[in-house]
């Protein structure tokens, strides 16, 4: 089962937004803000959380594929970054991707690559604004070898199967447990009255 655990919210200086996540089915609800405080034009939210259970694993490498943004947003994404950090430092031979547009997308209006002073950081960003309800999907390829799946984590309350039959195919296979650290950064030009 994948699980996310949201360890904080913030806005471009760093100050903690309040928020509160909610679950439904296969959906995690995630909620900044005050419901009483209606709020408009560009804000910025720095999410941070963990992924528990989220490494695919190939015969050839393990593999993080992850949308960052998610989909469900009625507002155009103006700016969306993401950072992946890695377990390890020197791993050779990683490969990055990414993704843009609506669920399945092909579009690959982003880059991606490792940090140059840093080699357990991979960087992400989108080139040009998102639509409603398109995303950033990053992809992180890994060689065998440098993600001990026999280091089980405990899983934290409200973990949930994915819909994606990659995902389930995934964990049958291979039923250990990973934790993974993502960094979220996105400014959204908020159109609607959000409460």
């Amino acid at each position: 089962d994948l699980a996310i655990n949201v360890l904080s919210v913030k806005d471009e200086l760093g100050k903690d937004y309040n928020f509160t996540t909610s679950y439904s089915g296969n959906f995690m609800d995630l909620r900044i803000g005050d419901a009483d405080i209606l709020i408009s034009g560009i804000k910025t939210y720095r999410i941070k959380y963990q992924i528990y259970n989220a490494i695919r694993a190939d015969q050839t490498h393990d593999e993080l594929y992850w949308n960052i943004t998610g989909n469900q947003w009625p507002v155009v994404i103006q700016k969306a970054t993401a950072t992946i950090t890695l377990p390890k430092d020197s791993i050779p031979n990683i490969n990055t991707a990414c993704f843009t547009g609506p669920a399945g997308g092909t579009e690959k209006n982003c880059t991606a690559g490792q940090n140059s002073t840093d080699a357990t950081t991979i960087n992400f960003d989108i080139t040009k604004p998102l639509n409603t309800y398109e995303g950033l999907t990053t992809v992180v390829g890994i060689p065998l070898g440098y993600i001990d799946h026999t280091a089980a984590a405990q899983i934290p309350p409200h973990s949930f199967t994915a819909n994606s039959s990659t995902v389930n195919s995934y964990q049958a296979e291979n039923p250990y447990r990973m934790i993974v650290f993502i960094v979220l950064f996105f400014t959204v030009w908020i159109s609607l009255f959000l409460k």
